[in-house]
C-alpha cells in the first residue's frame, strides 16, 4: 500500500505529503476497513455500533483556527528561487579535459567490489555516476567520493570500507556475506562530468521555460501566478489539516475497540514483513538491523494504530451525528479524481479500484466530506 497523506495527530511530520489534492486519503489508503464483526467490548462496526461509547468528540463546529501564518504573498526570492530550479532542469553536461575534478562535479567511474581474492561481479560496474565529495551515497561508502577530489579521467585508485554488520542486498545472491568485512573497491574514473546552469535569458524563456512568455519579465509574472495558485492550495489544504488536528486533539478515546485496533496492527505487521522480504530477511534480522527490539516494535505498533483509530472513529462519529453519506456519484467522482494521482501505476481505473478495495476508496470519499463539512461550520480567523 503506498501511504501518501496520513492525517495522524502523532505521526503526521513523518509522513511525506507527496500528492497533497488527496487530502481526504487521510486514512482510507493506509489500512484497509476494520473488521465489522461483533467483539466482546460491545463492537458491531462502525454503522452498527453506538460510537459515544468509544469515543467523545467534544466539539466539531464553531473550530476556530488562526491562519495568520498562511500568506499568499510571493516574494522576489521565490520567484527567482523557482526560476533557478527550472533553470537547473536544463542544465547542461560538459565533460571537462582541462582540469581536475573538484566538489560540486560528478564522475563517471568504473570498479570492481573485491573481498580478498573474491570479486564481486554482482557488486561491480563499468559505469556509475557520483558526485564528487558528495552526499547521496551509503555512509559505509561516503569516503568513495571524497576519494574522487583531484581526479581526471584514466586516474586509478583503491578504497577500502568496512561493510555493516547488518548488510543485505536483495538483488545480490549471498550478500549477507559481505556482512561486517572489509571490501575493497578497485576505481578506475572514466570522465569528469561539469553540469553547466544557462543563464535566464529570452532565448531561454521561450525556447525552454515556457509555451507563452517570451521574455523575462513576462515569464516572471507567470511564475508569480503560479506560485501564488500553489500558495492558494497549500494554504487550503493546510487550514483544513489544522482545523481536523484541533478536532481530534480536543477529541478523547474512551475504549479502543479491539476488532479494528487488531485488524490496523497485524496489517501494519503484514507490512513489517513485507518490509523485511524485499531484504531477504526474517522479521526479527529487520527489527534488528533498524536497531530496535521486538518490544519496542510492537510498542510503536500500537501507538500507530491508536493514533490511527482515533481519526477513524472521530470521522465516523460526525459522519453519523450530521448523517454525511456518500452517493454513487460522489463516489465516482472521487474514484476518478484519485486515479488521475496514481496514472502512472495503474493502467486504468478499475485497477486501481481493485487494488485498494471500494470500501476503502468509500471511506476516503466520506472522510472529505466530513473534512470539508467541519471546515464550513468553522471560524477562520486571520490572527
Amino acid at each position: 500500500i503506498k501511504y501518501d497523506i496520513i492525517i495522524s495527530t502523532t505521526f503526521f511530520q513523518e509522513i511525506n505529503i507527496v500528492k497533497t489534492k488527496i487530502f481526504s486519503l487521510i486514512i482510507a489508503i493506509i489500512m484497509i476497513t476494520a473488521v465489522l464483526s461483533s467483539c466482546s467490548d460491545g463492537w458491531k462496526g462502525y454503522y452498527e455500533t453506538d460510537l459515544e461509547k468509544f469515543v467523545t468528540v467534544k466539539n466539531y463546529k464553531d473550530v476556530v483556527v488562526y491562519v495568520g501564518k498562511y500568506t499568499e504573498e510571493v516574494t522576489d526570492k521565490e520567484i527567482d528561487e523557482y526560476i533557478t530550479g527550472k533553470l537547473k532542469e536544463n542544465n547542461e553536461r560538459v565533460t571537462v579535459t582541462d582540469r581536475a575534478s573538484k566538489k560540486g562535479d560528478y564522475a563517471d567511474i568504473a570498479y570492481t567490489v573485491n573481498v580478498g581474492d573474491k570479486v564481486w561481479d554482482a557488486l561491480s560496474t563499468t559505469s556509475i555516476t557520483l558526485l564528487v565529495d558528495g552526499t547521496d551515497i551509503s555512509d559505509h561508502l561516503r569516503g568513495l567520493t571524497e576519494m574522487l577530489v583531484g581526479r581526471k579521467a584514466g586516474d586509478k585508485f583503491e578504497f577500502t570500507t568496512v561493510f555493516p554488520e547488518n548488510y543485505v542486498n536483495p538483488a545480490v545472491e549471498n550478500s549477507s556475506e559481505l556482512a561486517g568485512k572489509n571490501v575493497t573497491f578497485k576505481v578506475t574514473v572514466n570522465s569528469i562530468i561539469e553540469l553547466v546552469t544557462p543563464e535566464l535569458t529570452d532565448k531561454i524563456v521561450a525556447e525552454k521555460l515556457s509555451k507563452t512568455a517570451k521574455t523575462i519579465d513576462e515569464y516572471k509574472a507567470e511564475v508569480k501566478e503560479i506560485l501564488v495558485a500553489d500558495k492558494k492550495e497549500s494554504n487550503a489544504l493546510n487550514i483544513r489539516k489544522d482545523i481536523w488536528y484541533k478536532v481530534v486533539n480536543d477529541a478523547e478515546v474512551i475504549n479502543y475497540p479491539k476488532a479494528p485496533l487488531s485488524e490496523y496492527k497485524d496489517q501494519m505487521l503484514k507490512e513489517v514483513e513485507y518490509n523485511a522480504s524485499l531484504y531477504g530477511m526474517t522479521v526479527k534480522e529487520y527489527i534488528a538491523a533498524l536497531n530496535i527490539t521486538e518490544k519496542e516494535l510492537d510498542e510503536q505498533v500500537e501507538e500507530i494504530a491508536k493514533s490511527m483509530l482515533k481519526d477513524t472513529l472521530v470521522m465516523y462519529y460526525i459522519a453519523k451525528a450530521e448523517n454525511i453519506t456518500v452517493s454513487d456519484e460522489e463516489y465516482a467522482n472521487g474514484l476518478t479524481e484519485y486515479y488521475e494521482s496514481y496514472k502512472d501505476e495503474f493502467a486504468t481505473v478499475e485497477e486501481f479500484e481493485n487494488n485498494f478495495g471500494k470500501d476503502q476508496i468509500m471511506q476516503a470519499v466520506l472522510n472529505n466530506k466530513v473534512v470539508e463539512y467541519i471546515y464550513s461550520v468553522s471560524a477562520v480567523a486571520k490572527a
